[in-house]
């Protein structure tokens, strides 16, 4: 019963939705425009470039500022509600994401670009039906745009789809066979899928591409533990925390291994430096509880479950 519950705790988000993940657009590309000086406060155009800068430096408040003025002094600058929904989506406000990038649509009903980015926002949002959707228009007004395919397959897998995920992602890996990123998301549907030895073959590349994605390292353990291999899944998740000391996710998959080693006192330690770090992470607290249950201590065990209940994870 517990198996697949522990087996999980890797998980692949859309881009954007959490600080550190790899933007597509961040391989190389960028948006062009022109610099200007930011006290021209006369020209929409002055307005949007400046906040395209913005958003270059992280400064989301202030972009979103220059956006909303471009947008009053020309209300149908499309580009301007197109950029300032990127603005909302790095802010983690998806709702207000998606009003501007719908009337960037309305605006424009085959700006690819628009339909790609809501996806992202849906996808955040947690739903996926909505996100896909908007990625097949995506691709369809645009069949090169390759983080579309990226992201719809991250939707597929999250829907439980690996065979579309996985059609998704190495149709992205066609077109831009360097991204190491799309190694490791295709690694994890083909874990999901059962085929740890093609799992371990793309983390493998992931790593040979990004030696430094700690994510891979924790990919590659969850396929060692499909093998059986308990030691090479350690090994990898050790890494994997090495790297990135404050990721709660790796500490609750190495927290499986410990726990499938019998080894539940070490299983308890990941599974609480986890919850440490994301104090919300119901899964951690129902996994914990599972090892403070091997331990013959019924009392922890059940107030982790329950825990677990509150923040909303649920099991079969």
């Amino acid at each position: 019963m517990w198996l697949p519950a522990l087996s999980l705790c890797i998980s692949l988000l859309f881009v954007g939705c959490e600080q550190g993940e790899p933007t597509y657009r961040g391989e190389g590309e960028t948006t062009p425009h022109k610099s200007v000086e930011r006290a021209d406060p006369k020209k929409a155009q002055a307005y949007y470039e400046s906040g395209v800068d913005r958003v270059g430096e992280g400064d989301y408040d202030k972009a979103i500022e220059d956006f909303t003025e471009a947008i009053r002094l020309n209300p149908k600058f499309v580009e301007a509600y197109d950029y300032r929904g990127n603005a909302w989506n790095y802010k983690g406000k998806y709702d207000k994401a998606i009003a501007d990038y719908t009337e960037a649509i309305r605006l424009n009903p085959k700006l690819a670009d628009a339909y790609y980015s809501r996806g992202v926002a849906w996808g955040c949002k947690g739903d996926n039906d909505k996100a896909i959707a908007d990625f097949n228009e995506a691709i369809r007004f645009d069949p090169h745009l390759t983080e579309a395919y990226g992201d719809r397959g991250r939707g597929y897998y999250e829907k439980g789809d690996d065979d579309k995920a996985i059609a998704d992602f190495t149709e992205m890996l066609r077109l831009n066979p360097k991204y190491y990123f799309m190694y490791y998301s295709r690694g994890l549907a083909w874990c999901s899928k059962g085929k740890p030895d093609k799992a371990i073959a793309d983390f493998n590349e992931a790593i040979r591409l990004n030696p430094e994605h700690a994510l891979s390292y924790g990919g590659r353990g969850l396929a060692w533990n499909r093998k059986g291999d308990k030691d090479k899944a350690i090994a990898d998740f050790n890494e994997a925390i090495r790297l990135n000391p404050e990721h709660a996710l790796l500490y609750c998959s190495r927290g499986v291994t410990y726990h499938l080693a019998d080894k539940y006192d070490k299983a308890i330690a990941d599974y609480t430096e986890a919850i440490r770090l994301n104090p919300k992470f119901g899964k951690a607290y129902f996994n914990r509880g599972l090892s403070y249950r091997k331990k013959g201590d019924k009392m922890k065990a059940d107030e982790d479950f329950n825990q677990a209940k509150v923040l909303g994870y649920k099991w079969k």
